[in-house]
């Protein structure tokens, strides 16, 4: 079991660079790319926390002393996804100065993955938007985009709303103040 968790880690980190630069460049070529930004930091989060949930796993293989109890693979991403979310229970601590290292360093690049993810994925969202051509059409299908005013408001055929917008968007005006 040791072998393959090592074996996930270390894929999991060489592949998720070159996974990060597929990502920039889809929200660049996509029609939607605010969705698509939002897919992205949902997709390279859970791998980001991944790699931290089986340094846990491992840890607590080679030593069960590691944390305040041993941690199974279900455990190990409880406890990455709990320092992630800054929440910190308490029902699992860190005892041992390896595994107070990883959470530590864990903690130092939640932050700074979290700040860069959305620079970088917010900043390619946004430069696809600019890009589109005057006339382009944006299509919502799930709900309405609500700082932009819709060109059109239809109906699918099951009933659902569609909203239709035209590059150039225009924003809507701010309610006025009573």
């Amino acid at each position: 079991m040791q072998a393959l968790d090592i074996a996930f880690m270390v894929t999991i980190v060489v592949v998720f660079l070159p996974y990060l630069r597929w990502h920039v460049h889809s929200i660049h070529r996509s029609g939607t790319p605010q969705t698509r930004w939002i897919e992205s930091v949902i997709v390279l989060g859970v791998l980001f926390v991944s790699v931290f949930a089986r340094s846990y796993r491992i840890l607590s293989v080679v030593d069960p002393a590691m944390f305040s109890q041993e941690l199974n693979p279900l455990d190990s991403y409880y406890y990455a996804v709990t320092v992630f979310s800054t929440v910190g229970f308490g029902d699992i601590a860190p005892t041992a100065v390896s595994s107070r290292s990883v959470t530590m360093v864990q903690m130092a690049l939640d932050i700074a993955f979290i700040a860069v993810l959305i620079r970088i994925m917010g900043g390619a969202a946004k430069k696809a938007l600019q890009q589109l051509q005057p006339g382009a059409w944006l299509v919502s299908l799930e709900f309405e985009a609500p700082a932009l005013r819709p060109h059109a408001a239809l109906s699918a055929p099951d009933g659902r709303p569609v909203w239709l917008y035209q590059a150039p968007f225009h924003t809507t005006e701010p309610a006025a103040a009573v």
